[in-house]
């Protein structure tokens, strides 16, 4: 057992590009041009626009849902278990603990929604959203206790084993804890039964660790850079990516600017200078990140964007509406990533709700999807259908944190407004 225990690594990643170099770098249009470029290069997909339309109505009754309840305004006479979307695209209610019929249920999430609810489905679960948190407390509090034991008494494989699961997530769809093992088998299982004691309200399941082979492609306009350390001509620097237009408050001025991934701005030299290349002259800087946070619910940071400089709110044929963000995404939602290694990618969310672990710090509340990014492309945006007044268009909903070749995460724009006050505009 402990052969194979040792050979078990968490393969989560900051996907943000670290390099050295010499004072030569790839040739680069000014600051201002390539921001303008940043998002002038994609071609929406062609959509079902009757799924998504249906996508959008369960993802809008869901977050009333959502919003109402957590809120405590609301008293119902079941146990409210969150919601996903189904294979039709409409939502899936979950409720726990209801004695009344489905158009009992059905009737009190009318009166508290204003979107229609007439193709809303109504499923009857064995466990209350209140109870699947307290699961996962339960069982963060056992494995950071099992943890310290392993440590206590040098028993290295178990202790990297333990090391090695960094996410868990509330699956609604499934009405439990899901806790992310890599590499995980009967052997392993075995050892996880042993030491938890969670019921079936937690389960484990095996998380790709697919090593993300880091690639240095770079794609003008949607890159950004910053500068680690210097060495005589040798410098060594942080790439990564856009996210979505935003402002921020500071001493009764505002800014304007953008946002990004923390992990990329924090542990840059003095003055937290952004370029939009890695020529690294004085005339290259865009501008500079005023505040960041790399922990909790949020991997992000505010870059201030240089007087010149400007900022289109559209990404391609993609059009953002200013002002309005996606508080939540409901599971099996299709979901869109731009970064500047791999550019567009579209996906699904497996998870509105996970705890992860990411280059060694810990995040709440981060949405996991099943899509392709790689480094260089933290900071990223991702974002999701949208359609005001039947015109069509498209909602940021967070910045790229990280991940592997299988999933990644992202931190949401309502806790990137509450927790640093940078609002999207």
């Amino acid at each position: 057992m402990k052969k194979s225990i040792s050979t078990i690594a968490s393969m989560v990643y900051a996907l943000t590009m670290v390099a050295p170099m010499m004072a030569s770098a790839e040739t680069a249009e000014t600051g201002g041009d390539l921001l303008m470029a940043a998002y002038s290069a994609a071609e929406a997909p062609e959509l079902d626009a009757e799924a998504m339309e249906q996508q959008l109505e369960s993802n809008s009754i869901y977050t009333e849902l959502s919003t109402a309840l957590s809120d405590d305004e609301e008293t119902l006479s079941f146990d409210y278990a969150g919601g996903y979307i189904n294979e039709d695209n409409n939502l899936v209610v979950c409720a726990a603990d209801a004695v009344g019929s489905d158009e009992d249920i059905t009737n009190e999430i009318d009166s508290i929604c204003t979107t229609d609810i007439s193709d809303i489905v109504i499923e009857r679960v064995q466990y209350s959203y209140e109870d699947l948190q307290q699961a996962r407390e339960e069982f963060e509090a056992a494995l950071a206790e099992q943890l310290a034991q392993a440590e206590a008494n040098g028993d290295t494989d178990l202790y990297e084993f333990l090391s090695s699961i960094t996410s868990n997530s509330i699956d609604e769809e499934l009405n439990k804890i899901v806790v992310y093992v890599p590499g995980l088998d009967d052997e392993t299982q075995a050892v996880l039964d042993e030491l938890f004691d969670c019921g079936d309200i937690v389960v484990f399941e095996n998380e790709d660790t697919t090593d993300n082979e880091l690639k240095v492609t770079v794609r003008p306009g949607r890159a950004i850079y910053g500068i680690k350390s210097r060495n005589g001509n040798s410098i060594t620097y942080s790439r990564f990516s856009i996210g979505y237009r935003a402002r921020y408050k500071k001493n009764g001025t505002m800014y304007y600017g953008f946002t990004t991934a923390a992990h990329g701005t924090q542990g840059l030299e003095s003055g937290k200078y952004i370029y939009s290349s890695n020529s690294f002259n004085n005339s290259d800087r865009i501008g500079n990140a005023m505040i960041d946070q790399n922990s909790g619910s949020c991997d992000a940071a505010f870059v201030r964007l240089y007087s010149g400089n400007t900022f289109s709110n559209s990404y391609g044929s993609y059009s953002f509406v200013g002002y309005k963000y996606m508080t939540n995404v409901a599971k099996n939602s299709t979901i869109y990533k731009v970064g500047s290694t791999t550019g567009l990618t579209t996906g699904t969310v497996t998870s509105s709700d996970c705890s992860v672990t990411i280059s060694g710090v810990s995040h709440t509340h981060q949405v996991k999807c099943k899509i392709k990014a790689e480094g260089g492309d933290s900071g990223g945006l991702f974002f999701t259908y949208f359609n005001p007044d039947g015109e069509g268009g498209y909602l940021v909903a967070g910045t790229l944190v990280g991940g592997n070749d299988t999933y990644n995460y992202y931190t949401k724009c309502p806790y990137i407004l509450s927790d640093m006050g940078v609002e999207p505009y």
